[in-house]
């Protein structure tokens, strides 16, 4: 195995999919990944937060569990 080439999001698709007996499309986790993802940049911007700082994702990634 080439540690380069591991991912994240795919590991997660792999557990959440096995938890559903197989029946999460791959297509849609990622589309619900991606979506999150640009609330979090979102979230940042209208805040005036920098997309390197560990604390500002931190905080972004906190405001959509406060603010679904």
């Amino acid at each position: 195995m080439n540690p380069s080439q591991f991912s994240l999001s795919n590991a997660v698709y792999e557990v959440e999919n096995a938890y559903l007996d197989g029946r999460l499309s791959f297509d849609k986790f990622g589309n619900a990944l991606a979506a999150r993802v640009n609330q979090v940049r979102q979230i940042l911007k209208a805040q005036g937060l920098s997309r390197k700082s560990n604390l500002s994702l931190n905080f972004a990634i906190q405001q959509l569990f406060e603010h679904p």
